[in-house]
Order: structure tokens, then sequence, then C-alpha cells
């Protein structure tokens, strides 16, 4: 008989991060939602409470209790610090590497979008804070601009690093789409060092050369170069031929004195982790009878939370389950899949007796 795989690590990861924060029935609710999600395929609100791990006579009275729940008042921004809190504890407690965060930005569902900060682990990235808002809301003058939306969620994604590691070393990682010299000298008044791709059609000024970085004709680094022609931004400058695209050079903007090329490769992270996020844990399926953004927000938080857990626990486990999937001299699944499709398998018909309390969860087989 093939041993069975204890949810305990999960519960107790649960219980330890937020109990501070929430009382005991959201506690217990979200024990068994981020179990119930880790064994879903598609992130509809009847398939989440169909799995949801609790011995009950009737399939309606799971769907009413996670109904129930989405509509409790959540301390999202607590939580999220949290799980941020966590995350790094996990990643970055017994080194003296610097923090590098992914920063991006993720098309939602029904014009909903998101801000996303992520920490790089295992060719994936795991979130750690968004910062969901629509077009319509910026029209709306509920948001200024959406500067004003990334700098905000910069700020708070520093000051929960900086509660956590307030000495170690932050790098913000940023695809080209956020190459804009306000939001850099924001970064400068703010301390944070940052890499960051920009555009070829961006300005430069360096060895007696004045003009698009087009133009530029050069492959290297290059300290002390201005960037923006009219703004002159003192930064490093990285220019690279692209393997992939070679249309398509690659010029990277830094305020470190290491040459970022290795750190900036990890940007690719973030889109492996939306990619997942929205397929594997089938974010990109959500269904929603009532689309209100507080409902988005604490189901995007969930997959995260479950889709993290997955990871971080059952990581080197996992590498020792790939030599099943992966049979073959081309990896076909990676780590965080082969992780799901192991848990989903072994929790098949896992209960949870629903009185449970928070010292003693007592899990059994129906």
């Amino acid at each position: 008989m093939k041993k069975k795989i204890s949810p305990d690590r999960i519960v107790n990861a649960v219980k330890e991060n937020f109990k501070g924060i929430l009382s005991k029935p959201l506690l217990k609710n979200l024990i068994l939602v981020t179990l119930a999600i880790a064994l879903t395929d598609k992130l509809k609100i009847n398939e989440i409470a169909r799995k949801l791990p609790l011995n009950v006579k009737h399939q309606k009275s799971k769907q009413n209790r996670f109904l129930r729940y989405l509509d409790k008042p959540f301390p999202i921004l607590d939580m999220m610090f949290s799980w941020t809190k966590f995350v790094l504890q996990k990643l970055y407690e017994n080194t003296e590497k610097d923090i590098i965060i992914l920063i991006d930005k993720v098309e939602l569902i029904h014009g909903y979008k998101a801000f996303v900060s992520a920490i790089s682990f295992r060719k994936r990235a795991i979130p750690i804070a968004f910062k969901i808002y629509t077009d319509q809301q910026i029209d709306d003058m509920v948001y200024r601009s959406e500067n004003e939306i990334i700098w905000n969620f910069i700020d708070f994604v520093h000051e929960s690093i900086k509660r956590v590691f307030p000495d170690k070393r932050e790098i913000f990682v940023f695809d080209r789409g956020f190459a804009d010299e306000k939001l850099i000298r924001y970064l400068e008044l703010m301390l944070v060092h940052h890499v960051m791709r920009v555009p070829k059609n961006s300005g430069i000024s360096t060895m007696g050369y004045r003009g698009k970085l087009s133009e530029f004709g050069h492959c290297g680094y290059f300290r002390d170069v201005s960037y923006h022609l009219t703004k002159q931004i003192k930064t490093n400058l990285l220019c690279k031929m692209n393997d992939i695209k070679p249309e398509d050079p690659i010029f990277i903007i830094s305020d470190i004195e290491e040459i970022p090329d290795l750190i900036y490769r990890k940007r690719m992270d973030i889109e492996e982790g939306f990619r997942d996020l929205k397929t594997l844990f089938g974010f990109k399926q959500l269904v929603l009878k009532k689309l209100v953004q507080e409902r988005i927000e604490i189901l995007l938080l969930l997959v995260i939370i479950s889709m993290g857990l997955l990871f971080l626990l059952f990581e080197k486990s996992g590498y020792r389950w790939s030599k099943y999937y992966n049979t073959s001299c081309r990896k076909e699944f990676s780590l965080i899949h082969v992780i799901k499709d192991k848990i989903r398998d072994s929790w098949i018909g896992l209960c949870i007796n629903p009185f449970f309390s928070l010292h003693s969860a007592v899990f059994y087989r129906v």
C-alpha cells in the first residue's frame, strides 16, 4: 500500500501564520479552503466547495459554507503581510543573500488587473503581495493614475520586507513596461535598488554618444550612463544580444555595481508563476456570480497561499516524486505540477471532522 501524504504540514503552517489575525472560525475555514484548492483543477465556486475535506451529508452544505466564508470581511493587508513574512523567512532566514523582488502586472478576469510582487524559487516565483485595480477606477479617479498605484504598491512591499528583515538589501526587478523615469526617481528616494529592462527607443548619454539605445551599437556593461536625455538619471547600463529574438536586443539599467544579467533572468520566473496560477490552479477559469473586487482579492490570495504552501513545504519530496513523472530526457512536468498531482492523488477521500479544534485537526479517509 502506498504511503499517504499527511496534510498536517499545511494545517500547521496556516495555523501558525494566520492565528494572530483571523478568528477561529475564519482560520478553520482557511485551512479547509487551502486544502480544497490544492485538490481542484478548476477554480470554480462549486468545484472548490465540492473538494472541501468535510464529512457532511450534502454537497450543498459545503457550498453554502464556502459562500458564507467568502462574504466575511477579511483583513487582506494583514493576511498579505503575514504571508510575505512566512515566505521571506522560509527563503532568506539563514542566508546573507540579497532579497530579489520580481514586480509585474497581470491581467486577471473581467477587466481586473493586478500588480504582483514575487520571490523567485526553483525556476518559478511565489507571489507575496498584489494590488488589484481596474482602468475604470482610474477613469473614476478612485486612483489618480496607474503610477500612483504602482508607487503605493512598491511602498507596501518595501515596508513589509523591512519589517521582516530590516538590514537586508532589496533589489526590485522590472520589465520594460515599467521603464519610466518617474518610477526610477521614486525608487531612488526610497533608497531601493532596482534592475530594469528599458526599451530600445530610450535615450542615453555616454562615451560621447547621445541618442537612442537602438543606435548605440555597443555590447557590454557601462557605468555612469545618463539615462533619459532630459532627466539625465545616472545609472549603469548592460547591453547584450537577445538569443531568442536577435532583432530585439536587451538593455538593462541598474543602480547596483554588480552586472545585473543574472538577476534580471529571474524575471521570467514570475511569468511561469502566473502560468501556474492561471492554468495549473485554474484561476483563468474562475467564474463568479457575485463579481466584486473583494471576492476576487480573497480568492486570489487563497490560491497564492495554497500554491505557495505546496511548493515550499513539499519541495524536497517533489524532487523525489519527479523521478517517476519525468521519465524521458526532456523534462515534461514542472516541480509544482508534480507536487500538485501527487498531493491530489494521495488526498482522494480525505476528510476532516467539521467541528475540529485548532489544537487537534483529525483527518480520516472515507
